[in-house]
């Protein structure tokens, strides 16, 4: 029997499995390879013998599967920095002082006062060294140095940890960053970096600079503006030029999908290949010069779009897609699906912890698996646009279906006029594009039509028009709404088992209906348990002011010095309202003395007043008082010392170490983050 007779689905699910348990289990390389190696030697004992008898052999099936997990376990252990030899976190420290040399990777958005990029280590004091950085570029001249992808550059600087998040529930960067292998940052100034003129010739920089000159030609040819910025969102793949107000209206209206280049354009332009090709067919081997150029004009728009990991993986999923569809294989959309993210998490297993990754096979998942099933609740419609209108209206609900718990768990947001917004826009996003490439190609030859390019500008100022439109009906946009991981399994363990229920009706379907039912509400019923009998204090880390947050059950107490800034707790607290999932909060001033769980906690302010009452307590110093805490110790005994983010960096790292030559639990919010006591 052959390998490939396994469905192709449970393979990749062994590989996501293998993945999986490396990551969770923190598993070393040389106990994968072993395992690996005698998998393969009792794999292929079964395939000899599988072989020579000629029967499908269940033992054979398991072997088979294992092998993927084993495999999927070996490629998340061969991509990770600590067994690579020549990474740098194996060789240097973070507190010297280095001598870097290396070349730019990709261009970040820039906050106002530095540059951000992804900067690939070449040589540290000059050794053969690798890595990946995040590199932070503070501007002190006028003049705003652009270092472009592939440029050589080299400076002396020491290494740093990614920061991580100082209170709960806020959205954590450096492991962002880790499962794009980066665990390290440099901030310098400009000023201190020696640029090279010599350039790095890579499949990488040879699309900045195709994306460079096609900015260019569109400034010349008089895009600027918003226009200019989502215009290279949707086609460069560039949004480090879209602004706050105009990021915020398509997140609100739903649509924020369409300013990343994703699977939806790269499936549109898929489609709209297909159209253009189809004459091919009539041809002798017609179908094979036709795959053959649909995938070169994916990958070409790969190479405008930046090379970017979900602009990778959209072409790689779609160039399956079109090989599938254009060769007639015998084969499923389904399996092609799935085989396109097996090779994918082979060569890159990080990916299957992007966001992108996640929310683009979801919802293409979703939408083989239902669209056809919407599609049939009414009668063929009649009329080409009502088949159109109708036809997008089903793609977008099976997506949304897909993704909605994802996106719940992450950005705890819900547009209510999504499907209004993609009704209008989805339709003609295809024209859109078909009519930004015209115009790209027509500007890079110096012959695109003033007509053409007044016509694309009003296009675009039209829909972002329509957009901002939409956006601007708060009483549809749903903010902040708590939805966990537990809550996101059952809901997809709901929704799966209905997508597979209803492609083949079984009277057991109902059976198995009924028990995802009852593990959802299970789920439900847990997180709304959890969220009324827990209780916590927090000492939140703020620079500003002392902030102090008791949650009772589903309430939550804010404890602030000025208590009318009810604006700025909301902004402070407003992630651990939503992770604690909590009803309602309130605000009240600040206090000296705290009762929790048979802690007493005291604050210490400025005026560093204290008494015998504060024996054996957790002692809060805030707002830097100015006392001796040898003396404090001695005198008091606290239980444990935390110094928040209204303190003197100098007084804390003082406190720090008299804490230490006590021997007494010290707890700075400005390092470990917020302070919690939990029941």
């Amino acid at each position: 029997m052959k390998v490939l007779n396994f469905s192709i689905i449970k393979l990749t699910l062994a590989i996501i499995a293998g993945i999986l348990i490396a990551y969770t289990f923190t598993i070393s390389f040389k106990p994968v390879i072993t395992l690996l190696c005698s998998t393969v030697l009792f794999f292929t004992i079964l395939f000899i013998k599988s072989k020579r008898s000629k029967k499908q052999d269940a033992l054979f099936g398991v072997a088979a599967l294992f092998l993927f997990v084993c495999i999927g376990m070996f490629s998340w252990e061969i991509n990770q920095p600590k067994n690579n030899p020549n990474h740098f976190t194996n060789s240097i420290s973070y507190e010297n002082t280095l001598t870097l040399k290396g070349h730019v990777l990709e261009q970040l958005k820039p906050y106002s006062y530095s540059e951000n990029y992804i900067f690939n280590i070449e040589r540290i004091n000059n050794k053969p060294i690798t890595g990946k950085i995040l590199l932070k570029v503070r501007i002190e001249d006028s003049l705003k140095p652009t270092y472009n992808i592939g440029e050589y550059l080299a400076f002396k600087s020491t290494l740093s940890k990614v920061t991580e998040p100082k209170n709960p529930y806020q959205f954590n960067y450096a492991k962002y960053l880790e499962h794009q292998n980066i665990l390290a940052q440099v901030s310098i100034s400009n000023r201190e970096i020696f640029q090279f003129s010599e350039v790095k010739i890579s499949m990488y920089s040879i699309a900045n600079t195709l994306r460079n000159n096609i900015e260019i030609a569109l400034i010349d040819n008089g895009f600027k503006g918003d226009e200019l910025a989502v215009i290279k969102a949707l086609l460069l793949g560039q949004k480090k030029d879209i602004s706050k107000d105009m990021y915020d209206d398509y997140a609100s209206a739903g649509v924020i999908h369409i300013l990343a280049v994703s699977g939806l354009h790269v499936g549109i332009i898929l489609m709209l290949l297909q159209l253009i090709l189809s004459p091919l067919f009539r041809f002798k081997h017609g179908n094979v010069f036709k795959t053959v150029l649909i995938v070169l004009f994916l990958w070409c728009f790969a190479i405008i779009a930046g090379l970017s990991p979900s602009v990778i993986r959209a072409v790689t999923m779609f160039s399956f897609l079109a090989v599938a569809l254009n060769l007639k294989r015998k084969t499923s959309t389904l399996n092609t699906l799935f085989l396109s993210a097996l090779v994918i998490l082979l060569v890159e297993p990080q990916f299957l912890f992007s966001v992108g990754f996640q929310l683009s096979y979801l919802a293409v998942f979703s939408i083989i698996l239902l669209q056809p099933k919407l599609s049939k609740l009414i009668p063929r419609p009649k009329y080409y646009i009502s088949r159109i209108l109708w036809g997008v209206f089903t793609v977008t609900i099976a997506a949304q279906i897909g993704v909605l718990p994802l996106s719940l768990f992450y950005f705890h947001q819900f547009p209510g006029l999504f499907f209004v917004t993609n009704l209008i826009i989805i339709p003609f996003l295809g024209i859109i594009l078909g009519y930004g490439l015209l115009c790209i190609s027509l500007a890079l030859l110096g012959i695109l039509p003033s007509f053409i390019a007044e016509g694309f500008r009003l296009v675009i100022g039209f829909m972002n028009s329509v957009i901002s439109w939409v956006a601007q009906q708060n009483s549809f946009v749903f903010k902040e709404i708590p939805f966990s991981e537990i809550q996101t399994i059952v809901t997809y363990v709901l929704i799966g088992t209905i997508l597979i229920s209803i492609q083949r009706f079984k009277p057991t379907n109902f059976i198995y209906i009924l028990c995802a039912v009852v593990i959802f509400q299970l789920g439900f019923m847990y997180e709304s348990y959890t969220a009324k009998t827990t209780e916590e204090f927090v000492v939140f880390q703020q620079t500003a002011q002392t902030v102090i947050g008791l949650k009772k059950g589903e309430h939550f107490e804010v404890s602030l010095k000025d208590s009318s800034s009810t604006s700025f707790t909301q902004q402070l607290v407003s992630n651990y309202i939503v992770g604690s999932h909590l009803d309602s909060v309130s605000t009240v001033p600040l206090k000296n003395v705290y009762q929790f769980k048979g802690n007493r906690i005291y604050v210490i302010d400025s005026l560093g007043v204290y008494s015998s009452a504060f024996n054996n307590a957790t002692i809060i110093l805030s707002n830097s008082p100015k006392i001796n805490l040898n003396r404090l110790i001695d005198s008091i005994s606290p239980e444990r010392i935390i110094a928040d983010g209204n303190n003197y960096k100098s007084y804390v790292k003082r406190w720090k170490a008299t804490a230490k030559h006590k021997k007494l639990p010290f707890h700075p919010t400005g390092e470990k983050g917020a302070f919690l006591i939990k029941d």
